[in-house]
């Protein structure tokens, strides 16, 4: 399975861009959202990943284009293709690794760059 899936591709996308419903689609039920440093960001399960992005959107938290980059077979960073577009006042994940199972989205572990996020494997 090519990382690639239109699945998995077209619901990153849509999460950067506030689309949750399609997002949703994509994830495993046993999904794992992991903050920067494991804490009370951290969300386990679909229900629990869902709530914590619904309240985020609320927030109106900006619109990134994002850059979807493959590392193996089932794992991939999303980052902000312009990481300066973001707000000053950010002080955040600026990138994501993802990592599927099953043509799913199994995990999202946030990290402050995408050169972090690249590497956190190696």
């Amino acid at each position: 399975m090519s990382v690639r899936s239109p699945l998995v591709a077209e619901a990153l996308r849509a999460w950067m861009q506030g689309d949750l419903d399609a997002f949703e689609r994509a994830l495993a039920p046993d999904v794992e959202l992991l903050w920067l440093e494991p804490g009370e960001w951290d969300c386990h399960g679909r229900d629990q990943v869902m709530r914590l992005l619904r309240r985020r959107l609320a927030e109106d938290r900006p619109v990134f284009e994002v850059r979807i980059e493959d590392v193996d077979a089932q794992t991939l960073v999303v980052s902000p293709v312009r990481p300066e577009d973001r707000p000053t006042s950010f002080d955040g994940a600026l990138a994501t690794r993802v990592r599927l199972r099953d043509g799913l989205i199994v995990q999202l572990q946030q990290y402050r760059t995408r050169a972090e996020a690249l590497s956190a494997g190696d």
